[in-house]
């Protein structure tokens, strides 16, 4: 199989080079891709190059590195045709303006490859990866709930008295949580197939946003029990953007910002791909460009630093909306109990 795997790091060296150069065509020549397979790069490569075209920078230099993924595929037993699971990290060296910055991805590609006549290996085809999976248009909600029988003693009602909790929002935990997780899956915490919000929820309560669970199932938190003992769980607000994007509105104290540049490092902004007025997807604000632009991490497809926009990826629409949610240092919640 050591054909195959040199046809492997071939194409995705002609990928790397074509980040810098923009020709893609070395690559598909080197992998003798078939047109389905070809038509995959060549979306990639003009999506790049529009979002560096739209920030007015130049690409300095790319890494690529490749993971295999034994197991994922089936390799059939002629060995004529194999199916390969590969995870492309990307690393990019860009020049703005005034700076120099680095940007991360990280695509799960799924490809089938070929053995020609000669020998050689061909790239039949790509399943185009799905980035960000696309979350369901209207996510589980909790069924409405009873209200809780308040307690009795002496045969009197007890009304227990509210109170009001307030933690200081530490966003350069947020920041170090997001760098640390942003490519990998902290055990503590359940992996979602459409898991940005999930991602977004473990940086805010690294930076103590105070979780809460209300009657019903509502509010904001999760139950991972270590070691598997005990029932796991999540509020929908937990793993849903625009649920999460709800809760932090109306009960954490965030507040729509009037533009991205308004936003600092541990807000949030949620992404509308189709303008119908459904969060997607949510990414963290981890740094800025020269130009004062958020860049953000984020979970489906792992991204460190990427802009804001997301000009580059196959789910943004000329209808894509985008809400600049600010939290507040001192994050506060009134309750009773």
């Amino acid at each position: 199989m050591e054909q195959l795997l040199e046809a492997v790091r071939g194409y995705f060296a002609g990928r790397n080079a074509a980040w810098v150069t923009g020709d893609y065509v070395p690559a598909l020549a080197a992998a003798r891709a078939q047109p389905g397979a070809a038509a995959e790069l060549e979306h990639a490569v003009v999506l790049q190059r529009r979002a560096v075209r739209r920030r007015g920078i130049s690409i300095l230099r790319a890494r690529t590195r490749v993971r295999l993924q034994p197991g994922r595929g089936a390799v059939k037993e002629e060995k004529t045709e194999v199916e390969v699971w590969a995870e492309e990290t990307v690393t990019w060296l860009y020049a703005d303006r005034t700076d120099v910055g680095v940007e991360a991805r990280c695509i799960l590609h799924r490809q089938r490859w070929q053995r020609a006549a000669d020998g050689h290996w061909i790239l039949a085809a790509v399943e185009a990866p799905s980035e960000p999976p696309a979350e369901a248009a209207e996510p589980p909600v909790h069924p409405p709930q009873p209200p809780a029988v308040p307690s009795v003693a002496g045969g009197m009602s007890v009304i227990q008295p509210l109170f009001t909790r307030c933690t200081h929002y530490d966003r350069v935990r947020v920041q170090r949580y997001a760098d640390l997780w942003w490519n990998g899956h902290n055990p503590d915490f359940p992996v979602l197939a459409a898991d940005s919000a999930n991602f977004a929820s473990q940086c805010l309560l690294a930076g103590n946003m105070p979780s809460r669970r209300t009657d019903g199932g509502g509010g904001w938190w999760c139950a991972w029990p270590a070691g598997g003992s005990g029932t796991p769980g999540w509020s929908d607000s937990w793993g849903s953007a625009d649920r999460l994007c709800a809760y932090l509105l109306q009960e954490a104290g965030g507040e729509l910002a009037s533009g991205p540049r308004e936003l600092k490092v541990g807000d949030l902004v949620f992404y509308d791909w189709n303008g119908q007025g459904f969060y997607q997807h949510v990414a963290v604000v981890t740094d800025f460009d020269g130009r004062g632009d958020p860049l953000v991490n984020a979970h489906a497809a792992a991204s460190f630093r990427r802009h804001f926009l997301y000009l580059d990826s196959p789910a943004w629409t000329p209808r894509t909306r985008y809400a600049f949610v600010h939290l507040p240092d001192a994050v506060c919640y009134t309750g009773r109990g």
